[in-house]
């Protein structure tokens, strides 16, 4: 529009001056110049006059519109680069559609989303494009733009757009064809499936948390019962047999609980600072008796991995767990890889896994063999999802290291392809190389297991509470016993007489073992407080003095945990 109103002001006044021009030669005419007594010979000098101004004139016109055309083709280039520039840099993919629905023109994003050039996908419909997908149909009738999530490529491993048609109309509202935008979303699509993995993961650990509590007291139950059956039944019959039968069970039973309290993150822990590289390199020793002689074990750690603070052996559970795996999935013969390396989580990522950004120990378990169907692959750490055979293993395996990892600060991711194999990735929060280390476990005696103190019960399950007051009372203590934390405190301020030590549940309704004890540190802040809990969030090192004893416990680690813990 610029150059349009140069040219037609600088013509109007080349004209307006060629026309004054003429006017005033045509009054000066040849009678003119007689009737003044001008010679004749300036007649013809005034007609070369003419002829000189007339083409000066023309020239300058001329000059005018060159110019003009010049400016104009200039700032149609520059509009021309704009609009490459704009169009060729984007990050969606554009392309324009006649009237039938084919591709007029299309930029090198949406060739590259394709994998083929603009000059292939010319010509072509976007059904043409989309085999597997829905047909859209064309032509698009709205004004306004539509927006569609379509899935592209191998179902195996997918990639997702958001496609937007807009009809674009000429300047007389006569319908020109389609404008529709494709824009690359299978990242962000990635990250929303591992949020709801992550999500329904977080819920199945908490109802997991949950229902081990109750098992735990149900195995407190059979196994102190089942210990005290066995003390008490002649070696060698029949009977003494059926009660290490129970025990076993109970002990199988204990296994299955540790792995969903992993799972669930509530186990109880011993946390220690491990150097990662080490570690793994020290254990990639009996990696071949685990997976066997048919598969090839590569370890790779990088020196700068650095150190996290785990559980004892948590870091040896989850190779085992992941090598056990691999092994599984390369019955013929293949190769595992184990390798370590330190790796920056931004924030996005931290978001999707629910954990601190910032640097991480990488710690990878990558296989050869048959791959996970995708599937399948939502599903792998849920607890007792497997693909095996009945009797072969539990469906744990993945769901113990998930829980580890989480429970630790960090995640695990997995890539699979099927036919090519499997990569898991668990991320541990690094920490400082002189962050301190844990101290050791308390060895506990195995001395005398007898007492005189007075001790305080608290535990809301009926029968495990008189359980565990038979074994304290038959050797020697002097038990009191209350239902839930609001019950015992009343009890211990209405006692003059001394009680030396409180041993309690944390999980219970009313007041819990938690809240118990820091009503206890007001009020007699120098009682023992034991915890006896299958699950706890309270660290070994607590304050206040307070002590874990784990569900189940046979009655024999009972009373010596006790007996070790008033001694000390």
């Amino acid at each position: 529009m610029k150059f349009s109103s140069t040219l037609n002001l600088s013509s109007a006044r080349i004209a307006l001056g060629y026309a004054v021009v003429s006017i005033l030669w045509i009054a000066f005419s040849d009678a003119g110049f007689e009737r003044l007594g001008i010679p004749r010979v300036f007649l013809t000098l005034k007609g070369i006059l003419f002829v000189v101004i007339t083409a000066f004139l023309l020239y300058l016109t001329i000059e005018s519109t060159v110019k003009a055309v010049r400016v104009a083709s200039q700032e149609r280039d520059d509009t021309a680069t704009l609009y490459e520039t704009l169009v060729e840099s984007s990050e969606e993919g554009i392309c324009l559609l006649d009237d039938e629905g084919r591709i007029t023109f299309c930029n090198r994003r949406l060739a590259s989303l394709f994998g083929s050039s603009a000059a292939d996908l010319s010509g072509k419909t976007l059904d043409d494009l989309l085999v597997g997908s829905s047909t859209l149909g064309y032509p698009f009738k709205s004004r306004s733009p539509q927006v569609h999530e379509l899935q592209l490529g191998d179902p195996a491993h997918p990639a997702w757009v958001l496609l937007s048609t807009t009809e674009v109309r000429d300047r007389t509202g006569n319908a020109r064809g389609t404008l529709a935008l494709f824009l690359d979303v299978t990242e962000r699509k990635r990250l929303e499936t591992e949020l709801r993995q992550s999500q329904k993961l977080e819920a199945l650990g908490s109802f997991a948390g949950g229902i081990t509590h109750d098992f735990n007291n149900l195995l407190s139950i059979i196994t102190g019962y089942g210990s005290l059956l066995a003390k008490k039944l002649p070696s060698k019959t029949q009977e003494s047999d059926a009660a290490r039968e129970i025990l076993s069970a109970s002990h199988r039973g204990t296994v299955l609980v540790r792995q969903l309290l992993a799972f669930s993150r509530k186990e109880p822990l011993h946390i220690e600072t491990v150097d990662v590289c080490d570690s793994v390199s020290h254990f990639a020793e009996i990696l071949p008796r685990i997976v066997g002689e048919h598969i090839e074990v590569t370890v790779d750690c990088q020196s700068d991995t650095g150190s996290v603070r785990i559980g004892a052996g948590q870091l040896e559970q989850v190779l085992i767990n992941l090598a056990a795996n691999a092994r599984d999935a390369m019955k013929d013969g293949g190769a595992l890889r184990v390798s370590t390396s330190r790796i920056e989580v931004d924030a996005e990522q931290a978001r999707v896994y629910s954990v601190e950004a910032g640097i991480f120990s990488r710690l990878e378990v990558a296989d050869t063999g048959t791959g996970i169907p995708p599937e399948i692959k939502a599903r792998i750490f849920e607890p007792f999802f497997t693909t095996k055979g009945a009797g072969v293993g539990t469906g744990l395996g993945l769901s113990t290291v998930y829980g580890i990892a989480a429970q630790n600060g960090g995640f695990i991711t997995c890539e699979s392809t099927v036919g090519v194999g499997t990569t898991f990735s668990i991320y541990f929060p690094l920490v400082s190389t002189a962050a301190s280390v844990a101290e050791a476990p308390r060895t506990v005696s195995r001395g005398a297991v007898t007492g005189s103190e007075t001790v305080l019960l608290v535990e809301d399950e009926p029968a495990l509470r008189a359980l565990t007051k038979y074994i304290l009372s038959t050797h020697g203590y002097n038990v009191l016993e209350s239902s839930n934390g609001l019950e015992a405190l009343q009890l211990i301020q209405s006692t003059d007489g001394v009680i030396d030590l409180v041993l309690t549940d944390i999980v219970m309704p009313g007041m819990g073992g938690i809240e118990l004890a820091r009503k206890l540190s007001e009020v007699r802040p120098n009682i023992i407080i034991v915890f006896m809990s299958g699950y706890s969030d309270v660290p070994l090192d607590s304050a206040n003095g307070a002590h874990i004893i784990q569900k189940p416990c046979s009655p024999d680690d009972l009373l010596m945990e006790l007996r070790s813990i008033l001694d000390n």
